[in-house]
């Protein structure tokens, strides 16, 4: 099977997971109408980083998994190159204006506030995204921004692991060995550790989470190229996630939240029918091409509509509202005027150093 270069649910959903998050860090002050429901489904939004994870790996794969069928220096190159057009702009635009947060607290005589949440030197890694990489014993900063950390260290091992990934599991029980052994190897992690959720201990377990994510999403893709218009493939992946759905209130969510990913994220990629108009709806598209904005901008934002509007303890219809329409007004002009604009120049200025690089070079 031809695998699609794109799938547009896998778009959607990056958005809805993004604002799961976004709803996740406020979830004290939003109002639910009674509804105890949406606050155990807010309260559960740090799993969508497991999403992001997962999501991640399967996309990055099928991008440029073909790229890493050889060990040619100059595609490794081009993939770093693109992966650092792709996050490092924003991050780097979004940390510099956490700035304001450290200045207004030492102008408002609130000094004691800063706290390690304001480490200078939590701050430098973080401008190398190296802060979730074992160097720290706490979050800083842009705290959601320790993901975009672990996941650079997951684009800089990909190119091994696509290389080792094709050439020495070409076939599925191969790949499905992997899998297995990679999910089994996480939870055991946690376990050891002693962790409660899947969410613990982000200094330390964070990196081997992405890590372990991330390969459980290429190893999903692989399996999409061969089995994801199989429509017994797709029943076992809503198999699957039934039974993680039944398993999940029992069961600590380093057990599940991998699997049940993996099998929405299968599920997804052969999405057709009703399912698939469902999510290419063009306002689900559309959140999910400013995802990473959302994800980057809205703990800024929550800090400060916390800061001016919030007086009392729960829920704050007025500052809910006003925190989710900056979180998409932000969203909007960053991906617009940053994230966009940074992309471009990175990839132009890598096109313009290979074209010179390569006039320098003799003619065969």
């Amino acid at each position: 099977m031809t695998p699609k270069s794109t799938i547009p649910a896998l778009t959607s959903i990056r958005g809805i997971a993004a604002w799961w998050v976004v709803f996740y860090h406020f979830r004290e002050y939003v109002p639910f109408f009674g509804l105890p429901f949406l606050r155990e489904i807010a309260a559960a939004g740090y799993l969508a980083v497991d999403l992001f994870f997962v999501l991640s790996g399967f996309v990055i794969f099928l991008n440029y998994g073909k790229w890493f069928s050889t060990t040619e220096h100059g595609n490794f190159v081009k993939f770093i190159s693109a992966r650092i057009a792709r996050v490092y702009p924003l991050h780097v635009v979004v940390l510099l204006a956490f700035l304001i947060n450290p200045i207004a607290l030492l102008f408002s005589s609130h000094p004691e506030q800063l706290g390690k949440l304001y480490d200078p030197f939590y701050f430098f890694l973080s401008l190398l995204m190296i802060q979730n990489w074992g160097f720290a014993d706490h979050l800083g900063w842009n705290i959601p921004a320790w993901s975009i950390s672990t996941e650079w260290f997951a684009y800089l091992s990909f190119p091994i692991m696509a290389y080792l990934l094709g050439r020495y599991a070409s076939r599925t029980i191969h790949t499905l060995f992997i899998l297995v052994t990679t999910l089994l190897i996480l939870a055991a992690l946690f376990y050891w550790q002693g962790a409660t959720d899947i969410g613990s201990d982000i200094p330390y377990l964070g990196l081997p989470r992405c890590f372990g994510e991330f390969v459980a999403g290429i190893c999903i893709c692989q399996l999409s190229y061969r089995y994801a218009e199989d429509k017994r493939g797709v029943m076992l992946s809503l198999a699957t996630i039934l039974l993680c759905l039944m398993l999940c209130t029992r069961l600590p969510s380093y057990t599940w939240a991998p699997v049940l990913f993996c099998a929405l994220i299968f599920g997804l990629s052969a999405t057709t029918g009703i399912l698939e108009k469902m999510l290419t709806a063009r306002w689900l598209l559309f959140l999910g091409g400013i995802s990473y904005s959302t994800y980057m901008i809205h703990y800024l934002l929550k800090h400060w509509v916390k800061f001016l509007l919030v007086k009392t303890d729960g829920p704050q219809g007025t500052a809910t509202l006003v925190y989710l329409s900056a979180v998409l007004l932000g969203s909007v002009l960053l991906h617009r005027f940053v994230e966009l604009p940074g992309r471009k120049l990175i990839s132009s200025r890598y096109r313009t150093k290979a074209i010179a690089v390569a006039s320098t070079q003799p003619s065969s």
